[in-house]
């Protein structure tokens, strides 16, 4: 907070005293942050139609969004990134393809060039054996998402993919 600023300021900053002060602190410092889930993906829609059991199936792997989901992206998701646009100094995203279409569909369009993308493992969804879970390798998605550095990403294959596609090891 500079002097200048503050003198400019004055009558507020007498009005309010103490609050005051600590509003403009901790207005420098706060970060908000969004939480954004995938849009439709085929695994989701197959759900739909065919249970549960659809998670199971090897051909969902690494899932893409359907055309739903690329809608759901360009509807709501792209308004909401637009309003907010000026505002994101960073985006993390999973490496599952679901998410990194999501937020680049969703967001990429409307964030500062500046802004730096990156994805993190410690971001998806690793809690069951569901192919639709797995990633590819990063190779792989370097190559389709050339936007987002995957450096942070410890492996090239998946390692977690092993169990979710129930490899034995």
């Amino acid at each position: 907070m500079s002097e200048g600023w503050a003198r400019k300021n004055e009558a507020e900053r007498v009005a309010n005293g103490p609050r005051w002060e600590a509003g403009a602190v901790l207005a420098s410092k706060i970060r908000t942050v969004h939480f954004v889930r995938h849009a439709q993906a085929t695994h989701n829609l197959a759900a739909k139609e065919e249970g549960r059991i659809a998670y199971m199936d090897p051909t969902h792997h690494d899932a893409r969004l359907t055309e739903g989901g690329m809608k759901q992206c360009d509807g709501r998701l792209r308004e909401h990134a637009k309003s907010v646009a000026g505002e994101v100094d960073l985006v993390l995203v999973s490496p599952c393809t679901r998410a990194t279409d999501t937020a680049l569909r969703g967001f990429g369009g409307d964030v500062s060039e500046s802004v730096k993308w990156y994805a993190l493992e410690c971001l998806r969804e690793k809690s069951g054996q569901h192919p639709c879970d797995g990633r590819r390798a990063v190779s792989q998605l370097k190559a389709e998402f050339p936007k987002i550095n995957y450096s942070l990403m410890e492996d090239d294959e998946d390692v977690y993919g092993e169990k979710t596609l129930g490899e034995e090891r």
